[in-house]
């Protein structure tokens, strides 16, 4: 849609003062009647539909980010987990006494948080 067009059409039209009718009511109301050629009505037409286009494919796109922001969301909350746990397990693994813990059970306690961490998924 060029700017320069509409203006060309708005120099074109003709404007004619009216009175436009409604069903059921009494009285008109004072407005204006415009006459335009088939190619300026046609090419108005368009650009209507364009637009209507264009809002469609925004909405579209608007949608489709704020689906991916609550995914990314997610990922990034499922990442701070994680560091939280490797950060736990960092700490039972370079513990002083880790030499005297029992290494299976700490596999174990290690192996637990894992899976309860993907189950939060």
């Amino acid at each position: 849609m060029t700017k320069e067009r509409l203006e060309e059409i708005k120099s074109r039209v003709w404007k004619d003062s009216c009175t436009y009718y409604v069903a059921n009511e009494q009285e008109g109301r004072e407005g204006f009647s415009y006459t335009l050629s088939d190619n300026d009505y046609g090419w108005l037409i368009e650009q209507a539909e364009r637009v209507q286009e264009l809002e469609k494919a925004i909405a579209d796109y608007a949608y489709e980010i704020g689906k991916r922001k609550r995914a990314l969301n997610k990922k990034n909350e499922q990442n701070k987990r994680y560091r939280e746990v490797f950060g736990h397990m960092r700490r039972i693994i370079l513990h002083p006494f880790s030499k005297t813990i029992n290494k299976h059970e700490t596999l174990y306690k290690i192996e637990t948080i894992l899976r309860e961490l993907e189950g939060e998924d």
